[in-house]
């Protein structure tokens, strides 16, 4: 937890740095999601986050080209 000024805090469920694989970030924050997803729960991915974070490439930009960092998206389109 993150705590700002004397009553601001935040909570994450999970940090990464910057060279964290979107592997990692996937197996680690939305795999268990879509297990959820089949088992009748409703789930979100939501990013958020300054412009220039790389929201975008993370979730997946569309642009297949490369395979090695597909996004969010289509791991979990593969998954499905």
């Amino acid at each position: 937890q993150v705590v700002l000024g004397r009553d601001r805090a935040f909570t994450f469920d999970h940090v990464f740095n910057p060279t964290a694989a979107q592997e990692t970030i996937y197996d680690t924050c939305v795999g268990g999601m879509v297990d959820s997803f089949f088992a009748g729960y409703n789930t979100t991915i939501f990013a958020y986050g300054q412009t220039g974070a790389g929201k975008t490439y993370t979730m997946g930009t569309g642009d297949n080209s490369n395979y090695n960092d597909p996004g969010i998206i289509p791991r979990v389109v593969d998954d499905v």
